[in-house]
């Protein structure tokens, strides 16, 4: 099977700014504890302090023989 993507460079750019414009917030985000406050702001809001949970698994080395 083979899977062929377009991307729009112009939406590409734009998301490539606008995570550049956040990194700094996003690292300090995550250095801080789970049950700290966040500062008031719009980029802030809905957002919980520390680091995301991850929860990964190990379906990928099944499917490796697939790809």
């Amino acid at each position: 099977m083979v899977v062929t993507q377009s991307i729009d460079k112009e939406k590409y750019e734009a998301a490539v700014r606008k995570h550049l414009k956040a990194a700094a917030f996003i690292d300090w985000q995550h250095r801080l504890n789970r049950g700290d406050k966040l500062p008031r702001g719009k980029f802030f809001r809905g957002k919980k302090a520390g680091r995301p949970i991850l929860i990964t698994d190990e379906a990928h080395f099944m499917m490796k023989g697939y790809a």
